[in-house]
């Protein structure tokens, strides 16, 4: 008992929930619940792959969007007019934005989700601060496809826009 009592413990915030690392390599405890220190490593060592890997991508994105080496779908051409987006937006929201969704595995080929905020006193008439969502292929394609983009809807998503909400929560923003 005396080695628990000079334990160092560190309190970390990881998707969401509260962990308790005891610092002797022993345990951790995730909203509560203790679970295998190998298992706590393996998870915070993904989830720290996982945002590299992120950064890394949109990084890549915004750098051929600058480059103008990107198209739109028909749908997204379509989706674009028919909400009143203009590609400079497109641009403004990819410049400022994150990957919040990742599709790897997508059928028409790997693609992300991107959660951008326009400028928009670069664009006459457009919205200051228009949040936009933007699907587009990843940038190991000569050009970058933007697959779809959209404003999004506040009842769908929480935390900026950034989390889908799940489809029994109650709690609006």
């Amino acid at each position: 008992m005396l080695r628990s009592f000079l334990t160092p413990q560190a309190m970390v915030f990881c998707e969401g929930r509260s962990l308790l690392w005891d610092g002797w390599g022993r345990s951790g405890l995730i909203g509560g619940r203790a679970i295998p220190y190998r298992k706590l490593c393996d998870r915070f060592v993904s989830l720290i792959r996982y945002d590299r890997e992120m950064t890394t991508l949109i990084e890549e994105i915004r750098q051929k969007i600058a480059a103008d080496e990107f198209e739109f779908s028909k749908h997204a051409v379509d989706q674009s007019i028919l909400r009143g987006i203009q590609v400079q937006e497109v641009r403004e929201a990819i410049a400022t934005g994150q990957v919040i969704e990742d599709y790897p595995e997508d059928k028409y080929g790997a693609s992300c989700l991107i959660c951008g905020v326009t400028e928009g006193d670069t664009v006459p008439g457009a919205l200051r601060g228009r949040p936009l969502h933007i699907q587009c292929s990843y940038p190991s394609r000569p050009l970058i496809k933007i697959i779809t983009l959209y404003e999004p809807d506040p009842n769908r998503w929480s935390n900026n826009f950034t989390e889908r909400r799940s489809s029994n929560d109650e709690s609006r923003e």
